[in-house]
């Protein structure tokens, strides 16, 4: 089996196109990371991963994972199905040693950054990094899509959620497989919530 592998630079995003039935691998090898990942339909850009519609689908159905007991996760694992903004399959989490991966926070942007945690004018965002890897396909920065994000050490208490650094192994990873023809986005997230670091990824 033929496979590619890709290495996005810390603060930067790649984005690629994904056949129905490839794999692709994103991996901790280069150090914690957190991974900003979105998806969206190749023959019809409007179509994208929904956040709102996959945490319903885990939930309730059609796609219900059966530990929920029909609560809303936060979250995707291992054997989870990620539906679209129309209720379409897109992939399925085939391995992932993590354990919990966040659907509840939006791309991260140089707005929040640079206001809010204090980082100097220009500092990049997941959002901005998204539309510039998604240019080649004329996916501007405001119809970028809230995505997973892979590897985020999020706290889930009855109060609310707390992002916390990173926290990762340098074996853990995780494999979607594509149920149609997708363009898919990766950052190596700028969020200053620790020390950044690149990221890895193997399409097979």
């Amino acid at each position: 089996m033929s496979s590619r592998t890709l290495i996005i630079e810390k603060r930067t995003a790649t984005a690629l196109e994904l056949e129905k039935g490839k794999h692709i691998k994103i991996d901790q090898s280069q150090g914690p990371q957190i991974a900003g990942f979105v998806a969206i339909n190749r023959q019809d850009l409007s179509e994208s991963f929904s956040q709102g519609n996959t945490r319903l689908s885990l939930a309730l159905g059609p796609y219900k994972r059966p530990s929920t007991n029909g609560m809303t996760p936060y979250w995707i694992e291992k054997g989870d199905l990620l539906v679209s903004n129309r209720w379409n399959r897109m992939l399925a989490m085939v391995e992932d040693t993590y354990g919990k991966h966040d659907i509840i926070f939006d791309p991260c942007d140089s707005y929040f950054n640079t206001k809010i945690l204090g980082q100097n004018e220009g500092y990049p965002g997941c959002r901005g990094l998204h539309a510039e890897a998604l240019k080649p396909w004329g996916i501007g920065y405001d119809n970028i899509p809230a995505g997973v994000n892979l590897f985020q050490n999020t706290l889930y208490k009855s109060e609310g959620m707390l992002v916390l650094p990173t926290q990762t192994s340098d074996s853990d990873m995780v494999v979607f497989q594509a149920y149609t023809d997708l363009v898919i986005s990766v950052t190596a997230c700028p969020c200053p919530l620790g020390e950044n670091h690149s990221i890895r990824l193997e399409i097979f």
